[in-house]
């Protein structure tokens, strides 16, 4: 019997009037009770940037909630590391959720990247399929650099938000492409923006200041695989706020890697594609029209994983082998709008696939 502590008796009779000698038994076995953090966020353990704290998840059903302070405008990661196979949540102060993560990270581990404004966010730890164990939760920060070197990395298909401070603040952001096509880097906000793009030693390419929307600058060109660095300033010594994005367009290549190019992917189809390189990504466009259950999911012999984004790109779940066969299947419920479906091979792994997509109203 489950019991607290305390004092317990134990009451032997023999049955319809037995007699004779027995030997009386007593075996306790502790429930792991002992809850190092809090489940709730109110009572959440302060995580700060640049640290990391140990944690153990003592039940099946144990959660680990833990608070992270943000100053200014940046990319917030948290993650794992240990033999648990973690889920992680990264919410906002209101319990809103950011992103969730199963294995993005190594050895079955959480891996969640995000960027954020200033403010208080929590960082919500539990084992996967009741699993429990111990962790350890880390917490990381970057601001934009004003320094080549110190480059902020901005993935292809990833938007950040950035802010020039002062009239000769510059920001440089590191953007890889791996193989040739046409990249493309912009700024949205009010923000009169000049963009410059160099090689990775500072070279110079190409520049621009208002040839996106507004008065933004926006630079398209045709590159071959490498990193390139993108400088944003403001023009005239104007400060404010920007969001930097990066895109890119590859040749022969089935399926756009990023969402500005993404193939639609109509609600109960399905549609085949191929991972042909080791960093190949396709991504996929799927229209809800109203509140309800999104499910997508790969058939095949290919390892793959998938990402499910909304139409900002924020990652909304990711999936490696929860279908058949080592194929990915999230099922979340959405509201009405446009989201994205990113698929990738795990492990550097190439070949084919199917995507589907399918979709349960909410009434």
């Amino acid at each position: 019997r489950t019991v607290s502590p305390g004092t317990y008796y134990v009451k032997v009779v023999g049955r319809v009037f037995d007699a004779g000698a027995y030997t009386v038994h007593a075996r306790f076995e502790a429930d792991d009770q002992t809850d190092d953090h809090s489940n709730t966020r109110s009572g959440a353990t302060s995580l700060s940037l640049g640290s990391s704290l140990p944690g153990r998840i003592g039940s099946g059903d144990d959660v680990d909630y833990f608070k992270v302070e943000v100053s200014e405008a940046g990319v917030l990661t948290v993650y794992t590391t240990g033999s648990l196979d973690t889920k992680g949540k990264l919410e906002n102060s209101d319990g809103s959720s950011l992103a969730t993560d199963d294995d993005g990270g190594s050895r079955n581990n959480f891996h969640i990247q995000r960027t954020v404004s200033p403010g208080t966010y929590y960082v919500k730890v539990e084992g996967w399929g009741f699993k429990k164990g111990d962790y350890t939760v880390y917490a990381h920060f970057e601001e934009p650099s004003d320094t080549r070197s110190g480059a902020t990395s901005l993935p292809l298909g990833s938007s950040f938000a950035g802010r020039i401070g002062t009239g000769s603040d510059v920001d440089y952001f590191k953007v890889r492409v791996s193989r040739t096509g046409v990249l493309t880097v912009y700024t949205t906000g009010s923000l009169n923006t000049a963009g410059t793009l160099e090689h990775s030693d500072g070279s110079y390419l190409t520049t621009d200041d208002d040839g996106g929307d507004g008065t933004n600058f926006r630079i398209e060109l045709f590159v071959s695989a490498g990193t390139y660095l993108v400088k944003v300033e403001g023009v005239g010594s104007n400060t404010g706020d920007y969001t930097v994005h990066a895109h890119a367009r590859f040749e022969g290549d089935d399926h756009s890697d990023t969402r500005l190019g993404a193939t639609s992917l109509p609600l109960g189809s399905s549609l085949a594609g191929q991972i042909a390189t080791r960093d190949d990504v396709d991504c996929f466009e799927v229209e809800v029209s109203q509140a309800g259950v999104l499910t997508v999911y790969s058939t095949g012999n290919l390892d793959i994983s998938g990402t499910l984004e909304d139409s900002s790109g924020n990652r909304l779940e990711r999936d490696d082998d929860g279908g058949d066969s080592r194929n990915f299947h999230i099922e979340r419920t959405v509201g009405a709008g446009t989201y994205y479906v990113k698929v990738a091979g795990v492990g550097s792994r190439t070949g084919d696939y199917t995507v589907h997509a399918s979709f349960r109203g909410g009434g």
